[in-house]
């Protein structure tokens, strides 16, 4: 677990720091590591990386990639991941896709954070902008009873939806 590449962020809803305390030692791991990315499916934040990471990913083609998106927003991202360091990945996302890495995108919903309009231009800017992007999931924001961060809501699911399927042009 020592070579691991450690997730650096202060995600406002970092599973690992909503763990209880008293569990194995490798359940509070917090890994951002390409290369567990591409073996096991394990999503990154491409934060951690640097230009040469990037380029070892283009020129060995080590994908699919698994990354955590969020948001598209500068300051939305800058409040999810808690740091200045999101920026560099907006950029890599564009590196990998124009190398023509696959990647799989995920976005953690937040509500009153990314949700309504910047979940609506994330999605749309991932669609039109990207094009090596084979899936983008949306899991609701995990909150456990161990969490810190009063400021984390609940995803609520009201049925039927207001609005079901976003449609883009393309």
């Amino acid at each position: 677990m020592n070579r691991i590449r450690r997730c650096k962020n202060k995600c406002i809803f970092c599973f690992v720091d909503q763990l209880p305390t008293g569990l194995r030692p490798s359940l509070y791991v917090k890994d951002d590591d390409y290369l567990l990315s591409f073996m096991h499916g394990n999503f990154i934040t491409l934060t951690n990386v640097s230009d040469m990471d990037i380029k070892k990913i283009i020129k060995h083609r080590i994908e699919p990639l698994y990354i955590s998106i969020h948001s598209m927003d500068i300051n939305t991202r800058e409040i999810i991941f808690g740091n200045k360091n999101h920026l560099k990945a907006i950029k890599y996302l564009k590196w990998l896709d124009d190398a023509g890495i696959k990647t799989n995108i995920q976005i953690v919903l937040i509500p009153g954070i990314n949700d309504e309009n910047d979940l609506e231009d994330t999605l749309e800017a991932l669609i039109c902008e990207y094009k090596s992007i084979e899936s983008v999931g949306i899991v609701p924001v995990g909150i456990t009873k161990f969490n810190k961060n009063n400021n984390l809501n609940p995803v609520a699911f009201i049925f039927p939806p207001k609005k079901l399927f976003f449609t883009f042009k393309l």
